[in-house]
């Protein structure tokens, strides 16, 4: 007699029942958590002995929390195990400091959503022109909790290949024979992977580095550099700048800036010392190496002068000193700005030796209150390049245009001081003339004679002494004649 299969009733009657437990339809992405796991290296081609960093990368994309997560990697034949850090878990299982093997950390639970890491750090002994692959692997507590296991594994490829041979060249340049107290001096270094005969260097010069530390009497204010990147003390600061070059092609050069402040006083000398180096084999090191000793003299001096700004309006909240160009779009100064009726609280003084002087704290050089709009500035032997903005209580104003101790100065032939009278000769003054002792004006305007060759000026200084009264009090003094573009003679008295 044929059976007739059981009813529903009567299973769940006899107490199998498990299997109404999974009549309904769940989709994976219901039906737990879903782990995924990316792994990316520092270096994707090294040299052997390099150390390489592998990052894996582990998320919970849901739509439930996972328990008890475990990632599965390992130091893999042609590496050695060095460290690994795992963003939260422990550690389980890994290989001695210099052995290959396993690499086991548990995660612990992980929400939705969230992400964790995982760094193992690996040394690459692998033969020149072989491959390495790096596995990763993760899992929750339970596999079929995760029905989605496409990204469960990832692995990452090293190429090993030959070191390369470049005998790097390196140079040091100061901008200048002298170095000004109080003033910007920059440092030019050159580094250059050249093409010779007597060495190959057909490969790329690797891992190319420079190192400079700033001389004894300076302090630091800026770098920059034709690639790569750059870490430096802090602006006013001594220290070490390092600058990580990377590749050079053969025949090129990578070029390294540094700007610092000069501190020390007249007669001193700067000792400038820098060096390069590569991973690549350097058949010859006695060019990696560079010195620049400057001496060190007394600035000259320019006399910065501008005019208040116009009152803030909606569409100008910022207004930048007038005479003075701007060299940024207002809607870029008034963006962020909410209170368009600003206060103006002072003056920025910024110096640069190249033009174009952009407001940072490296070319920062003064501040100044808001009733005062002329400033005495140390200029560096080669020149000098200032701009000026205004402070508000709601931000900086664009800066102005610069002014340059390299504008179009008289040229000084004689000069003679007397008790009250200074008179100098030369050539190149402008009709009006405005002449400084120590850079303090005088009551009276300078009288300008025979087409711009003489000049002439009598009477007290602003501070109602008068000039021989000034040198009875101060020996030596610095007489500043400044044209009306801005461009300023000086004058030692006495010489």
């Amino acid at each position: 007699m044929k059976q007739k299969p059981l009813r529903r009733s009567a299973l769940m009657a006899a107490g199998l029942v498990a299997v109404s437990l999974f009549t309904p339809i769940v989709t994976p992405a219901q039906s737990g958590h879903d782990l995924q796991i990316n792994i990316a290296a520092s270096q994707t081609t090294v040299v052997p002995g390099t150390d390489v960093t592998f990052t894996m990368t582990i998320k919970n994309n849901g739509p439930l929390p996972s328990m008890a997560g475990i990632v599965k990697t390992g130091a893999p034949a042609g590496t050695q195990f060095v460290s690994v850090d795992p963003s939260v878990g422990s550690v389980d299982e890994s290989p001695p400091p210099g052995g290959t093997g396993d690499v086991i950390v548990s995660l612990g639970s992980l929400l939705v959503n969230q992400t964790e890491t995982v760094t193992l750090v690996l040394t690459l002994v692998a033969s020149p022109g072989s491959s390495v692959t790096v596995e990763s692997e993760v899992q929750g507590f339970l596999v079929m909790g995760d029905p989605n296991q496409s990204n469960n594994k990832s692995e990452v490829h090293i190429q090993v290949v030959a070191p390369t041979m470049a005998d790097l060249a390196f140079t040091a340049t100061g901008e200048d024979p002298t170095a000004g107290t109080g003033s910007l001096f920059t440092y030019t270094m050159m580094v250059t992977n050249p093409v010779t005969k007597a060495y190959s260097t057909r490969d790329p010069a690797a891992g190319v580095g420079v190192v400079a530390h700033t001389p004894s009497g300076a302090v630091f204010a800026g770098v920059s550099a034709s690639q790569g990147s750059t870490m430096a003390p802090p602006v006013g600061e001594a220290g070490i700048i390092i600058c990580n070059v990377g590749a050079l092609e053969e025949g090129a050069t990578a070029t390294v800036s540094l700007t610092v402040n000069v501190v020390a006083s007249p007669g001193s000398t700067l000792n400038f010392f820098g060096q390069t180096s590569s991973d690549s084999i350097d058949p010859n090191t006695e060019n990696n190496f560079a010195e620049v000793m400057t001496p060190v003299v007394e600035s000259g001096a320019a006399m910065l002068e501008w005019e208040p700004p116009v009152p803030p309006t909606d569409t100008q909240p910022l207004p930048p000193p007038q005479r003075l160009e701007v060299t940024q779009p207002a809607t870029s100064r008034a963006f962020g700005i909410q209170d368009p009726h600003a206060t103006l609280q002072g003056y920025n003084v910024y110096r640069s030796n190249s033009p174009g002087v952009s407001p940072s704290p490296g070319t920062f050089f003064m501040s100044v209150p808001p009733d005062q709009t002329n400033a005495a500035a140390p200029v560096a032997p080669g020149g000098s390049f200032f701009t000026v903005t205004a402070m508000y209580d709601t931000g900086e104003s664009a800066p102005s245009n610069e002014g340059s101790a390299e504008v179009a100065v008289a040229t000084l032939t004689k000069v003679k001081v007397k008790s009250a009278k200074i008179q100098a000769t030369g050539n190149g003054f402008s009709e009006t003339v405005s002449v400084f002792v120590d850079g303090i004006p005088f009551v009276s305007a300078a009288v300008v004679k025979k087409q711009g060759t003489k000049v002439i000026q009598k009477g007290n200084l602003l501070t109602g002494q008068s000039i021989g009264a000034y040198l009875a009090a101060n020996p030596s003094v610095l007489i500043s004649f400044r044209n009306s573009n801005g461009g300023v003679a000086t004058y030692r008295h006495p010489q």
